[in-house]
């Protein structure tokens, strides 16, 4: 996964929620010049990952920690539904297969028998 989104400098948001990188062993330099990117939707062990190791994969000033961008974590999973938890309270995110608005503590429950995702 060696400069998986290099050079994408148009990209202003990912959907990474369905990736399973327990098995991957290269992500230098993922993010490496992808300064417009903001949102990022993934699970919780992802985003702490990408946290962590923010300056291998060049993680963009916005999506580090204390900045700016949206780290949208939708692993929270129950029998009736999945929690999102996202930055912003009262704050509306968009992806290619979902839309949501956040309550007042910045979190949204999407109930099983809707389907966004």
């Amino acid at each position: 996964m060696n400069s998986t989104f290099y050079n994408c400098s148009k990209l202003t948001s990912l959907d990474l929620s369905n990736w399973d990188t327990s098995n991957v062993i290269n992500m230098r330099n993922m993010f490496y010049q992808c300064g417009a990117l903001t949102t990022i939707t993934c699970k919780q062990a992802f985003r702490d990952w990408c946290i962590k190791n923010q300056n291998i994969i060049k993680l963009p000033n916005a999506m580090k920690e204390g900045g700016s961008g949206t780290w949208i974590i939708i692993d929270q999973k129950s029998d009736s539904y999945i929690k999102f938890t996202a930055k912003s309270p009262n704050t509306t995110y968009t992806g290619d297969n979902f839309s949501f608005t956040t309550d007042k503590n910045g979190e949204y429950y999407h109930y099983c028998d809707e389907s966004i995702l």
